[in-house]
């Protein structure tokens, strides 16, 4: 049954009734073969456009149908804008939508993965900036074309390229030069981008840009060891939390003159005790603050912040994994509410303490005592 009806489908000298009633089949087969047949109807075309859009512009009856109606490309491409980025149109569909007055159209066909290099390079070169960022975002476009729009001057297209994931040596080079601080910024924090980039970079006159190189984790240790010495103290402290910093650049900036840079030294957990050791006695609150935080503090300075001046200070201690059981035992007959309540959270807290807290006068340490102690017995 199929195939006779496919062969009518094919059939020139089928009615233009018949290869109405075909065309409205659920079959695809089918309704290409009519898309096909020299003897469909424009307006039958029209309506096959919206599904069969590549079989419709190789009807070898097209040229024709222009002839009598010139702007019968203008009536498919309204009909289903959308076809312009399908595999496989006919060259004259995509010289007639390069050149189209409207720049939609042109920047429409730019999105389409299959178009020819001579077009892209066409498109790439259009006047109208929204063209040239269509063609900037389509995933096929050749290294020499990338190149090209690397150097647009739209800030918008620059932008797209400076995003995408595919970029040459070449074009990092390019946009590592960029006057925009946000191209720069996309260039230095890019996945790919390579040593030479980072080392460009970790020059730059911005000192976001010199963060961001600061901040990754594949930012050789040469750099980072120069970028200790920066004169701005965010970039400084970018360093003193890199995971990667080395020892000797973690105890120098240990004694930065910035209280922010070496508050970010002892927040990274890969400090050295003897570093965190020295900061523990640091005069600025927040410094002894991330020093009480930190999970590799050494016991000598957990003892030592437990009686600290400070509130926070000691709430940090109370909160650290890494507090023994007897200063935790210390600080649960501490007047400060929030200190106890952190004890009575705290894991590491020996049940004889969480026994004692659960008869605490405060209903909030009570009650957090006896869901950490059910949680203790549920795991022993």
């Amino acid at each position: 049954m199929k195939h006779s009806l496919l062969q009518e489908a094919c059939d020139v000298n089928t009615p233009d009734e018949r290869l109405c009633e075909l065309a409205k089949s659920k079959d695809k087969e089918i309704c290409k073969a009519v898309a096909l047949n020299p003897n469909t109807a424009p307006d039958l075309l029209l309506t096959l456009f919206q599904k069969h859009p590549v079989e419709v512009l190789h009807n070898i009856c097209l040229e024709l149908i222009l002839l009598e109606n010139p702007n019968f490309l203008e009536e498919l491409y309204q009909n289903n804008s959308k076809a312009i980025w399908e595999k496989g149109l006919p060259l004259f569909y995509l010289h007639w939508a390069s050149t189209h007055k409207d720049e939609l159209v042109r920047a429409n066909l730019g999105y389409n993965h299959d178009l020819p290099q001579d077009i892209l390079e066409k498109l790439a070169r259009d006047v109208s900036s929204k063209v040239r960022w269509s063609v900037a975002r389509n995933s096929t476009v050749p290294i020499h074309i990338l190149e090209q729009l690397a150097c647009d001057t739209d800030y918008t297209v620059r932008m797209t390229i400076a995003q995408r994931r595919d970029l040459s040596n070449s074009i990092f080079e390019i946009l590592a030069l960029d006057s925009e601080q946000y191209i720069r910024s996309n260039i230095a924090s890019h996945w790919n981008a390579p040593k030479f980039i980072l080392e460009k970079l970790s020059n730059d006159d911005d000192s976001l840009i010199r963060r961001i190189i600061a901040s990754r984790y594949d930012t050789p240790v040469y750099l980072l060891e120069k970028l200790a010495d920066d004169i701005e103290s965010t970039v400084r402290g970018v360093v003193a939390s890199n995971r990667n910093a080395p020892k000797k650049v973690l105890e120098k900036l240990a004694s930065d003159k910035v209280s922010s840079v070496r508050r970010d030294v002892a927040h990274n957990f890969l400090t050295p005790s003897s570093v965190l050791a020295k900061l523990a006695n640091d005069e600025k609150v927040s410094v002894r603050q991330a020093v009480a935080k930190n999970t590799s503090i050494p016991t000598e300075s957990i003892k030592k912040l437990a009686y600290d001046k400070e509130n926070t200070v000691r709430l940090h201690i109370a909160q650290n994994h890494a507090t023994p059981a007897n200063i935790l035992e210390k600080l649960s007959t501490e007047a400060i509410l929030n200190i106890r309540v952190a004890v009575a959270k705290n894991s590491h807290t020996s049940t004889s303490v969480l026994e004692k807290l659960v008869s605490d006068e405060s209903r909030r340490v009570r009650r957090v005592a006896k869901k950490t102690l059910k949680e203790k017995k549920k795991h022993n």
